[in-house]
């Protein structure tokens, strides 16, 4: 078995998505790279990461990210949103754009948070008819993202 750490447990250190839409009024304390080093510290096998926790999404810094989690022998999940702008909008991207990410650091699991809006969130709302064709949508999405998945190798558990 495996031991991660999600970033969401250290937003009040900085790390993460603002949670909730509350910002911080004070720096972070690690970047990705300091974080990746307290994992190793407490003796974690990995971290699951957002965007938020990458300081950018450009090809080199996720390069130099895919580096120091392979030099510190760590593995990496990424979790991404489909519509997280009403919080925080650094995490938002297409299926395309999550998984070309989650593959440029190595990820072997790519999240995706469908951030379906439902109209009792209290209950579950599963089959509300404001509901399904959130999910319809998101479907077609999947699909249409469908070779682009298989081009990076990611694979059904089937």
């Amino acid at each position: 078995m495996l031991l991660g750490l999600h970033t969401y447990s250290l937003h009040l250190h900085g790390m993460g998505q603002n949670w909730g839409g509350y910002r911080l009024a004070w720096e972070p304390v690690w970047d990705i790279f300091g974080l990746m080093d307290e994992a190793k510290k407490l003796g974690l096998d990995g971290l699951h990461l957002t965007a938020a926790d990458l300081g950018s999404t450009d090809d080199a810094r996720l390069r130099d990210v895919r580096r120091a989690a392979e030099e510190r022998q760590l593995f990496l999940e990424y979790n991404f949103s489909l519509d997280a702008y009403d919080y925080d909008d650094r995490l938002t991207q297409t299926m395309e754009q999550g998984i070309a990410i989650a593959e440029s650091i190595g990820s072997y699991i790519g999240k995706i948070s469908m951030d379906i809006r439902r109209p009792h969130p209290v209950c579950g709302s599963a089959f509300h008819p404001k509901v399904i064709p959130q999910l319809e949508d998101i479907a077609r999405k999947a699909e249409a993202a469908a070779p682009v998945a298989q081009n990076a190798g990611v694979r059904s558990n089937k």
